[in-house]
């Protein structure tokens, strides 16, 4: 990756795009632009030290929309800044076959399904520690296990607050096997 434009209001929850040029693609090219190519940005904010990994995107020549472009060697990123003050940015540019959806270790993916402010439904292929960032609020976590069915069983987290990022915690047991997690507001 090569430079970066920024454009948009930098102001507190209004969209910033970050736009690099990156590797020639097109649509149907082999690596495929969508699935074999992951750019991550990485915003950091010192002052309440937040950090927020926002992934970005192939745009062809960066109009694609307003070009039908098929190809280019832009690639962006969009971000809403949720605290006014000084950011700072680390862009992270990976290839590999499906990286963009498995991630660059697919045994460790996971899944996440949400209505944001009231329920998540979280697919971990491992249950190790992550973090979740829900809207204000408290939250009650559960979790099912899918290889053998049944209750919903507690962890070592029951509920934690949300608007930062908060530990989901462990499963009940079998850290090292997949795991399904309901994080429901209270």
């Amino acid at each position: 990756m090569t430079r970066a434009g920024i454009y948009g209001e930098l102001m507190k929850l209004h969209r910033v795009s970050l736009a690099f040029e990156g590797p020639q693609s097109s649509e149907g090219a082999t690596p495929n632009p969508f699935l074999d190519y992951r750019l991550d940005v990485t915003f950091s904010h010192p002052e309440s030290g937040k950090t927020l990994v926002v992934p970005g995107y192939y745009a062809a020549d960066g109009s694609a929309g307003e070009t039908s472009a098929k190809s280019g060697n832009i690639w962006r990123v969009h971000f809403s800044p949720p605290e006014t003050g000084v950011w700072e940015w680390k862009a992270r540019f990976v290839t590999g076959k499906n990286v963009a959806v498995e991630g660059e270790d697919p045994n460790a993916a996971g899944y996440c399904f949400a209505k944001p402010g009231e329920i998540h439904v979280v697919y971990l292929r491992e249950a190790i520690p992550r973090d979740l960032f829900p809207a204000d609020g408290i939250y009650d976590i559960r979790w099912f296990d899918p290889r053998n069915g049944g209750d919903l069983q507690v962890g070592s987290v029951k509920e934690m607050a949300g608007g930062i990022g908060s530990s989901l915690g462990s499963p009940p047991s079998d850290p090292d096997k997949d795991w399904v997690v309901l994080v429901r507001k209270l």
